[in-house]
């Protein structure tokens, strides 16, 4: 314990105390010719009694047969997002490839995608990166029923519809004997907002 906080206590020890003694001094009864008179209780109003409490554990709240079941109101589901006609949930038949981080592939070896994010060869992103140009950043689809993001941008081949690239950490080789592959199916989960 602080000075300062043994201070504080004993300060207010010493003034709890006056009081008290203040107190004691109020209630002795001075030394006087008068008789004495000492007050030992007052008597309280009568008061009204209050009604009596019912009686709720013999009441029958109904069992599990008698209570209904909460319902919702009926909402009609949330329009499906869109983007340049595309909607959430649509699933396109289109065109796979693969690429990693070298100058065959990006021209670039830094990692950086279009979207700013970060990706390099031997790393695993936490959800794998696609890379197109006709969906905008952000949006989830699954290719071949794996979940992917768009965070990448591709050549002028990119634009088309159905036309996706999709990172591979492994390197060079493993794009390469990945290959192209023709009737992937890409659906689109969700759209950024």
């Amino acid at each position: 314990m602080t000075a300062d906080r043994k201070r504080f206590v004993i300060s207010v020890i010493v003034i709890i105390a006056g009081f008290l003694f203040l107190g004691f001094l109020a209630i002795m009864p001075e030394k006087r010719d008068e008789p004495e008179l000492l007050i030992i209780s007052t008597i309280a109003p009568e008061r009204t009694p209050l009604p009596p409490l019912p009686d709720v554990m013999s009441q029958d709240w109904g069992g599990p047969d008698e209570t209904p079941e909460p319902t919702l109101a009926p909402t009609s589901p949330p329009e499906p997002r869109s983007y340049n006609g595309i909607q959430e949930s649509d699933v396109i038949i289109g065109e796979l490839t693969h690429y990693d981080v070298c100058i065959a592939c990006c021209g670039k070896v830094n990692g950086v995608t279009a979207s700013g994010l970060v990706i390099r060869n031997g790393e695993t992103p936490e959800i794998p990166v696609a890379s197109c140009n006709w969906l905008p950043f952000g949006t989830i689809v699954k290719i071949d029923g794996v979940t992917h993001i768009v965070a990448d941008r591709g050549g002028k081949e990119m634009d088309r519809i159905g036309r996706i690239d999709v990172f591979v950490p492994e390197g060079h080789q493993a794009a390469l004997t990945l290959g192209r592959k023709r009737g992937a199916e890409i659906t689109v989960v969700r759209l950024p907002e």
